[in-house]
Order: structure tokens, then sequence, then C-alpha cells
């Protein structure tokens, strides 16, 4: 097996101004790499999974950024598409404190990965035996017509040659509506293999449901993918897993002292994923998501900085305000 997991998504450029200030107080901005499934390659090859990126990237300075910056992690870019002379996508991330709160301004419309075209895809990776899992997100679907079309023929593909694929919804109001993320969506959720959504997001992509248990509107939506593993994260109440048999599995969070919870989903994306590729419970592989959705939201940045060793000790000692010494 060549990869543990191939997974199709943009990076973005992330700017944001320094200090809690807002945009318009300063002159100076952080600069980080962001993106969904980049985020959650990073911590997985971080983790020691063998892990390979699909994209579209600018040909100058800013798209070798951002394959340097995820080969520092161990994610293989050799199949990134080039881009050309297009651009790659911005985002501005303005943190706040109550009353104020935190917000996301995108600059990402006709970038390099929005005019990714699904013959542009590494068909050659797309054969059996060559990943044990395909990822994408609900971002990816939402970028543009062509990134949708990309995506889905990737699914395509990944299903024809026998490989499972993975879904995290990650639905943003500010890409697109909710009825079109539910008219993309809704034919999809019996193809996949594993589905990761959001408490939040059930709430409202699925609307009917609102007023139920949160076991029955689980069961509700899995009626929907009889043969997908539902995982949903809960925010302060951990994350849940329903099997295909209709068992619930339920862990309660980790406290963390919240440095930035940008990429905290994608990085319990990364725990969950890497535990189940190895054949870990689903207890097991619920707890490692929220311990390394924990170590992210205690450190700055889109992307989980994390390793084995520290991934152990979270899980064996819990959280903890002790010196290592």
């Amino acid at each position: 097996m060549e990869y543990d997991i191939i997974a199709l998504g943009e990076a973005l450029l992330r700017l944001t101004p320094p200090h809690l200030q807002r945009l318009g107080q300063n002159s100076q901005f952080d600069l980080q790499i962001g993106g969904c499934e980049g985020n959650t390659l990073s911590a997985m090859a971080r983790l020691g999974l063998r892990c390979a990126w699909l994209s579209r990237l600018p040909n100058h300075e800013l798209g070798d950024w951002v394959r340097q910056f995820l080969r520092q992690h161990g994610v293989d870019v050799s199949h990134v598409c080039d881009g050309g002379s297009d651009r790659l996508g911005l985002y501005f991330y303005e943190p706040g404190k109550a009353p104020y709160r935190s917000q996301v301004i995108y600059d990402r419309a006709h970038s390099a990965m929005a005019k990714m075209q699904p013959s542009e895809l590494p068909t050659q990776l797309f054969q059996p035996g060559k990943a044990r899992l395909f990822h994408t997100s609900g971002i990816t679907l939402g970028l543009s017509e062509s990134a949708r079309a990309t995506a889905l023929r990737a699914l395509q593909l990944a299903k024809a040659a026998g490989i499972p694929c993975s879904l995290d919804v990650n639905y943003r109001q500010l890409l697109w509506s909710v009825e079109e993320a539910r008219q993309c969506l809704l034919p999809l959720l019996a193809q996949l293999d594993v589905l990761l959504i959001a408490e939040r997001d059930i709430g409202v992509l699925f609307p009917h449901l609102q007023g139920m248990t949160f076991e029955r509107r689980l069961q509700q939506l899995q009626e929907q993918m009889p043969h997908t593993l539902l995982v949903v994260t809960r925010g302060r109440d951990g994350a849940a897993l329903l099997t295909v048999e209709g068992q619930l599995y339920l862990t309660p969070v980790l406290k963390a002292v919240e440095v930035e919870r940008i990429g905290g989903g994608d990085a319990f994306a990364a725990g969950f994923l890497s535990a189940w590729l190895e054949g870990e419970g689903y207890l097991q592989a619920l707890q490692r998501g929220v311990a390394v959705a924990a170590f992210k939201y205690a450190t700055p940045g889109d992307v989980a900085w994390i390793d084995r060793r520290q991934l152990m000790q979270l899980l064996n000692e819990g959280e903890g305000q002790e010196v290592r010494r």
C-alpha cells in the first residue's frame, strides 16, 4: 500500500492581526498556512501515517511556500497540479473575545484550486492498492463548480478502485447556501464509509431533525446512509459515533486552555481517522480525536503540531498545568 490516506482540498494563506486587534487597527499580520484537508493530513503525517495531498497551486513563491509547509510535516505534495499564474486563496481571521465574536473573511474566489478540473486528478493514485482511504470535505465541494466536479470525480474513482471514502462536512455559509450544500451532500451520504459532521451542522443542514433527542437525530440521519460510520463532534460535549449496527459511542471533551480554535475540527478528523486506519476501537478512535483537537486548541495556527509521543502522553495523563522537567 503506497499511502494510508490521500486527500483533495485547497490551501489558503491566513492573515491575522496580532494581539486581538481589529483589522483596521494595525498594519501588520501574522501569516499562517491553512486549509481543511491539508490541516488534517499534516497532523496525520506527524502521527506517522503516509499521506498524500491533492490540490492545485500557483507556480510561484506562494505556491512553493505551501508545498514546503506541508512537506515539513511529512505530507507528499508531489501530485499537486501546477496552477500557473493563478492566485493562492487568502483568508483574514479576526479573533475576538466576548462580546465581540471572531470572524473570517474569505478572499479565495478564482483561486488556483477553485479552477481545478477533474481531468487534472492523478488517476494513477486511484487504483486498487494505492491508498487505504480517500478524504475530502464540504469546503472543497462548496468552493466552485469545477472544484465540486473534481471532488465528485475523485470520490467516484476511489469507489471504483475499492478505496474507502470519508467526508468532513465542514459546512461554511460564506461558501454556499444551505440548499446548495444539501442538494450536493444528500446523494453522497450513502456512498461514504465515514462521515464526519459537527452537531451544529446537523441542525443547519437537516432542520427536520430538530426537536429530537441527540441519539434519535443520529439514527434518523443514518437511515439515509445505512453503510456509513457516522462521527459527530459536539463542542463542549465531546464527540459521538454511531456504527452501522446502530451502537452509539460517546466520549467527553478533553479540556484545553484555548489559544486558537481554528483547525480544531481538522485536528479531530486527523486523530480519529489515524486511529480508525490503525484498527483502534471506536471509543479509542474518538478519544484520540478529542485529544488531538485539544492539543490544537492550545496552540496557535491551523495545524496541530503534535507527534506520537505527545499524543500518548496526553491520552495517558490528560490535561495538566505542571511544567514537564
